[in-house]
Parts: C-alpha cells; structure tokens; sequence
C-alpha cells in the first residue's frame, strides 16, 4: 500500500474505510498505523465527506427543465433523422424498399426463363452459352473437357 492508493482509494470510496473493498481495507488499516502523510490523506478525505453530507440536495422543477431543454443546442435524434430524410417517415421507403428485395429474391430463386421465354428461344441460349464455352475451352487449351 503506498499513500498514492490511499488517496486513489479514499477518492472513489470516501474516508470510511467500511466503504472501501474489503482487501483494500485491511491493507490500508495496516499502512495508517505506520504513515502520518496516509493518515492526513484521510483525514483531508474526511472533512470532504462532511462537507458533501451536508449539502443540499435540488430537484429541478418543471419550468427548469423545460427552460434548459429548449436553450439547449440540437434536437435530439428525431431532428437529426428529419434533416437526414425530409421526405416523411422513414418507414415506408424501408418498408417499399424491403418488399422489393424479397419480390427481386423471389423471382431470381425462381425458374423465370421457362415462364417468360419459349422454349425454342430458351434452347437457343443455351446452344450460345454452350458455342460460347466450348470456344472459350479451345482458346484456353482444354477443349476435351466440353467436348460430348
């Protein structure tokens, strides 16, 4: 224990030692026996707990917190949010644009090329892609793998 923990100690916790941690304590007992400059720390620690015992304690009234409220700067969250997004709440651009990811994720789980194309132009895209692999493979060098 040095006279700086005491201080440290009696500015969190107060001079009563009871108030401190219980290790804390035992070891400061031990230290205040023995050091003059740990004793006056507490004692100075002391008289502030007197003193901060017999202040008044106020409550703000209404008209107080009102009167700071509107003094002070800024609005809160909901004037933040307004200056960010003046076009009205915010829920229903995020609610439009939620029902459109899951409409987009909907339809692109979706078989929509055999709905929308016929199947003579859904056959011929496939012969591209398979024309366009296959000599994609033949520059690359492995023309076998594609091959039937």
């Amino acid at each position: 224990m040095t006279v700086a923990r005491i201080q440290y100690l009696a500015d969190r916790h107060g001079a009563e030692l009871s108030h401190w941690p219980l290790a804390e304590a035992s070891a400061a007992r031990a230290f205040l026996a023995a050091s003059a400059e740990a004793r006056a720390v507490l004692a100075r620690a002391g008289r502030l707990d007197r003193v901060l015992s017999t202040a008044r304690s106020h409550s703000m009234t209404v008209n107080l917190r009102e009167r700071l409220l509107a003094a002070a700067p800024g609005g809160g969250w909901r004037e933040l949010l307004a200056s960010l997004w003046p076009f009205g709440p915010v829920w229903r651009p995020a609610v439009a644009l939620f029902g459109l990811a899951l409409v987009g994720m909907t339809l692109g789980s979706s078989d929509m090329a055999k709905l929308v194309l016929p199947t003579s132009v859904n056959a011929a895209l496939s012969e591209e892609i398979r024309v366009v692999a296959l000599s994609a493979s033949d520059v690359l060098g492995d023309g076998n793998q594609w091959q039937e």
